[in-house]
């Protein structure tokens, strides 16, 4: 038994561009069981089957894993020496068998193996080695000339026309096709297309293309549909955001306002209260001048030159009216205001001559007496 390299086709399901530009293919079925035609460049062609067995064994879907995606056929197996030179994508891991296809996820990242696709370069090839025995048989009423064994997959290409007998074409999510083109009975070549469903139906060939470039239309409108709405979606958020911005904007001015308002309304109302104040203290400086003035002249007389004379100096001189030994030098403010209104309360009780600015009582000398009372209060001299 002898190993070979082959190439084969199967249908992609759920392929989608995602955010950064990535074509993602979901559970892409690479593998069927089946008898399929190879050529070779002699013109010689060899009916092998995939047998159940063998295509489903645990090996060969394990193999499908973490495989590379390239852009064409190379013309050696792909490695790890030479991953860089041909790799446009990976397989995920999620390889597995439904009991009717071999399946897996890929992703292709190469741009320009997009821009390729996205101009009709549709179709998928898997690379694998195999084992083949030739000793031949019949599967599902075919006849084949041998089978292939112990296969292992090395990678999948994305090419421009596959082997007779199998197309691929990137539809997104689109119904699985499966295309085997033959002629039957030497009459017109037959497309059999093999619907997601499980149902298979058998077309002209022509007639083929023309239902699968119509899906590929209809795809490619849920592809811009998609897009637009995508497009409107960042337009309105967008919207939103600057409205948003606009009305913090707009609340942050009025916050603003507000606070300006109310610290001018509040200097304002600090300005009213400091001139009433100065009315006030004013107001009060008067009453007060006025009073001390009064009191004053009880013992300084009318003649006394007040309007020159601040409170102290008043103070002091109607002191020394009644005491002329009392020295102001080293007395504090609150002494001479204590000494002033005791000399008030001697004078409203002793009595006092305004007019001749003297003390007076019966027969006495009252200044005297008076002027003793002060001693007593305050321990000074006469």
């Amino acid at each position: 038994m002898k190993t070979v390299t082959r190439y084969d086709r199967m249908a992609i399901m759920d392929s989608a561009i995602d955010d950064d530009g990535f074509l993602n293919i979901t559970a892409c079925p690479i593998a069927k069981p089946g008898v399929f035609p190879y050529r070779f460049s002699d013109g010689s062609e060899l009916m092998e089957a995939k047998l159940p067995d063998d295509i489903f064994s645990p090996g060969t879907v394990e193999s499908a894993n973490s495989k590379p995606i390239t852009n064409d056929h190379p013309n050696e197996t792909v490695k790890p020496s030479n991953y860089k030179k041909y790799a446009v994508g990976m397989t995920h891991n999620d390889a597995t068998s439904d009991g009717r296809h071999l399946k897996v996820s890929m992703t292709v990242a190469d741009q320009h193996t997009l821009d390729q696709i996205r101009d009709g370069k549709h179709e998928l090839s898997i690379g694998f080695l195999a084992n083949v025995d030739e000793n031949p048989g019949e599967f599902q009423g075919t006849r084949y000339d041998a089978s292939q064994k112990n296969i292992k997959i090395n990678h999948i290409a994305i090419v421009d026309c596959g082997r007779a007998g199998h197309d691929v074409n990137l539809f997104g999510d689109s119904a699985e096709m499966v295309q085997d083109d033959k002629k039957q009975n030497g009459g017109n070549q037959m497309t059999k297309l093999m619907l997601d469903s499980g149902d298979e139906i058998e077309l002209e060939s022509e007639a083929a293309k023309k239902v699968q470039a119509q899906f590929k239309t209809y795809k490619q409108q849920i592809t811009d549909a998609k897009e637009q709405a995508k497009k409107s979606k960042q337009e309105a958020e967008e919207s939103d955001k600057k409205a948003k911005a606009a009305k913090d904007d707009k609340d942050k001015a009025e916050k603003e306002a507000n606070k300006s308002k109310a610290e001018a309304d509040a200097e304002k109302d600090k300005a009213k209260k400091a001139k009433q104040d100065a009315a006030d203290s004013i107001q009060k400086a008067v009453k007060a001048r006025l009073s001390l003035e009064k009191q004053a002249k009880k013992v300084l007389g009318d003649s006394y030159d007040f309007e020159s004379k601040d409170d102290k100096q008043i103070k002091v001189d109607a002191i020394k009216q009644l005491n002329d030994s009392f020295d102001d030098k080293g007395k504090d403010d609150v002494y001479i205001n204590t000494y002033f209104d005791a000399m008030q309360d001697i004078a409203e009780t002793k009595g006092f001559d305004n007019a001749g600015g003297e003390f007076h009582k019966d027969g006495a000398d009252v200044k005297e007496n008076n002027l003793d009372l002060y001693d007593k209060k305050f321990g000074g001299e006469k």
